[in-house]
């Protein structure tokens, strides 16, 4: 049956009485006190602030509006029409505010990542939605580690990810020599995930769980584009890995000390490698050994081979850059990219004890004895 609006329309002119028209003064009595509260709702929620919590007021005003306008199109105006489309318009705002408390619901997690979030991250202002992002199987995975087995093995496993020990404790061994121990929210292989571009070199340490220990594991390449999608997160954890880097550092520096039990200090390393020279040339003089006799040249050449301590440091290159704590940052020449921190007891009669050295691999290197 077809639609006639011109018939419609004339009928309607038929039926209005001139008497009661509006053209004539002839105005009607106001509505229901129901339709005058819905309107009023209808124009407060309009009024709601920008926001979450604005356009949760706003569907709230909504909500109850239209569906007192249904109310009163069913009970005063008796016009199934105007209910079913107020009736309509209540259900799509009551399913949007439905949706919205379902995005504002809290964000939990176990007490072992909670303990993590609020030790690493919330200082750092990283909302919780950021850090279930990072943490979710799709970038991330939370391994177990039992007592004895191994996160990572000498020369064999390869850098291609990025581990934080979540609890529990790891030993670093190298060459099975113990080096020092990981604890609970500590990265376990920053300066190897640091030290390499695409992940092909291998560890020069193997991390071994001295009891049952949890961490979270990214692998590189997922890790990488999250940190694109998320430039404020990619600064945090550029913070984090920098921090403990430099942590380990002078966790080693603690362990290294001279013959006559002094320690070497990464912080002045300059004076440290000349007093460390001098001494051995005194005491070679006292117990008649022969003099050295090499040109200042041929003496500088072997400082440079020989010595210990900090000979280059990366300059602003990620988080491998280390500012060590009391303020003092040791900084590469400007067109250096390469950090070598070497660290021995060297004596003139050629012992050289263990070291700690961070040496060229190619990128930014990674850490380990030698």
């Amino acid at each position: 049956m077809a639609f006639n609006l011109s018939s419609n329309f004339s009928d309607l002119n038929n039926t209005t009485d001139p008497n009661t028209s509006c053209l004539t003064g002839n105005w009607s009595s106001p509505h229901h006190v129901l339709y005058q509260v819905a309107n009023v709702a209808l124009l407060v929620g309009y009024l709601a602030p920008e926001g979450t919590y604005g356009v949760m007021f706003l569907h709230t005003l909504l909500i109850l509006g239209f569906l007192l306008l249904a109310t009163w199109a069913w009970v005063v105006l008796c016009a199934p029409d105007v209910f079913t489309w107020n009736f309509v318009f209540t259900i799509v705002n009551l399913i949007q505010m439905l949706f919205i408390l379902y995005k504002l619901r809290p964000v939990k997690f176990s007490h072992e990542l909670e303990d993590v979030y609020t030790t690493l991250f919330q200082p750092l202002k990283v909302s919780r939605n950021v850090f279930k992002k990072l943490i979710s199987t799709e970038y991330a995975n939370i391994v177990t580690l039992q007592e004895g087995d191994a996160y990572s093995s000498q020369n064999i496993t390869r850098t291609d990810r990025l581990g934080l020990l979540v609890s529990g404790k790891v030993t670093v061994l190298a060459n099975n020599q113990f080096l020092h121990h990981i604890h609970g929210k500590q990265f376990l292989d920053s300066p190897e995930f640091e030290s390499t571009v695409n992940g092909d070199e291998k560890f020069q340490v193997s991390l071994v769980a001295t009891k049952k220990s949890r961490c979270i594991i990214w692998q590189r390449s997922s890790f990488k584009f999250l940190m694109i999608k998320e430039p404020y997160l990619s600064l945090v954890m550029s913070t984090l890995i920098g921090r403990d880097i430099t942590n380990k550092l002078y966790a080693i520096n603690e362990k290294i000390m001279t013959a006559d039990g002094s320690r070497v200090d990464l912080r002045i390393p300059s004076i440290n490698t000349l007093n460390l020279e001098l001494e051995q040339v005194r005491r070679a003089s006292m117990m008649g050994q022969p003099e050295n006799t090499m040109t200042s040249d041929e003496e500088q050449d072997s400082l440079d081979e020989n010595t210990p301590l900090v000979q280059k440091l990366a300059n602003g290159h990620g988080a491998g850059g280390l500012a060590p704590p009391n303020g003092l940052v040791v900084r590469a020449p400007s067109n250096s990219s390469v950090a070598t921190l070497s660290l021995r007891s060297i004596s003139r009669n050629g012992s050289v004890g263990s070291a700690y050295s961070y040496q060229d691999r190619g990128s930014l290197p990674g850490f380990y004895y030698q």
